[in-house]
């Protein structure tokens, strides 16, 4: 029906429907329609989810689909369910400590390459001033 109305306004007609829709599905699973390499549910669904957020928006976060408006442990479900589909998922306290742990200090190395680049552009600098005067 949205088709017919739309073709009656001359925006689009239910041929162009099909084939965008067509192209889609084509695209979202090379599994079935291509040649991935992807065999099992879990590589399927996480190649699904790279197109879908190369689709989008590659700059998007990875959690920026969930909708905001969902209660508040329906939300937390599905991030933990989308979350877990590229591995950032664990069982065990240690392992998630651990993760803390790298991200704390991946953090902290991009903090002091960060402090360390303002000193080296401030000391150029200055010897671009003294080589000036």
């Amino acid at each position: 029906m949205h088709a017919q109305i739309a073709c009656e306004t001359g925006r689009f007609d239910i041929e162009e429907v099909i084939e965008q829709v067509s192209e889609k599905l084509i695209r979202r699973h090379p599994h079935v329609f291509g040649t991935s390499e992807a065999r099992d549910a879990g590589a399927v669904l996480k190649q699904w989810e790279a197109i879908k957020r190369k689709e989008k928006n590659a700059n998007l976060h990875y959690l920026a689909s969930l909708p905001k408006a969902l209660p508040a442990l329906v939300r937390a479900q599905k991030a933990q369910s989308k979350a877990a589909r590229v591995n950032f998922d664990w069982t065990a306290l240690r392992d998630v400590m651990a993760k803390v742990e790298e991200e704390l200090r991946e953090t902290k190395e991009a903090i002091r390459s960060k402090t360390a680049g303002k000193h080296r552009r401030r000391d150029w600098r200055s010897a671009v001033r003294r080589r000036k005067t």
